[in-house]
């Protein structure tokens, strides 16, 4: 997978995921999967999503419908930041939190579509903060930091999340 490829679903899992759980596990796609199929992986650099790829056959269509979505996703962002990603942030490693701070560093120079998308994806992640505060500090503090590895953590947690917090991780 190219190096634009790996940031454009990155970016779309910042936009269009963040963890996809919602308020009930059963209509949630991809939380069984994630807790049976990847509790084990460790999250970042799309190794999570790896797991599930790597277990297609095995996915509910429910969660192999989410997935084919951040894929469709990830190419709609990529033309969004397209020439930015290209032009700021091609020496960043790819990865979802050094490609949002590029581009959050860049923003006085983004063309208005991508700076749309860099403040949208900045505002998921500040609702999941704030709605998921408590859960954080009690069950994931260890990856509070880190915006990947807490979606993963409070997902695999999606049972003793306040409603709050299950809302803030919808797609």
């Amino acid at each position: 997978m190219s190096t634009m490829t790996t940031r454009a679903l990155l970016l779309a899992a910042l936009l269009l995921l963040g963890g996809a759980p919602a308020a009930a596990v059963a209509q949630v796609p991809c939380a069984d999967e994630l807790r049976t199929m990847c509790s084990g992986v460790a999250a970042g650099n799309g190794r999570i999503l790896s797991c599930l790829r790597a277990r297609w056959g095995d996915l509910t269509p429910a969660c192999r419908a989410t997935l084919d979505r951040a894929a469709a996703n990830a190419e709609l962002q990529l033309h969004r930041c397209e020439e930015e990603l290209f032009q700021f942030c091609r020496t960043v490693p790819a990865t979802r939190d050094a490609t949002l701070a590029c581009l959050a560093s860049n923003t006085s120079s983004l063309g208005d579509e991508c700076r749309a998308a860099v403040e949208q994806a900045q505002g998921r992640a500040a609702r999941l903060k704030a709605a998921c505060a408590s859960e954080t500090s009690s069950s994931c503090s260890g990856v509070a930091d880190d915006p990947d590895k807490l979606t993963a953590c409070l997902a695999r947690r999606l049972s003793d999340l306040s409603p709050a917090c299950q809302a803030a991780l919808k797609p």
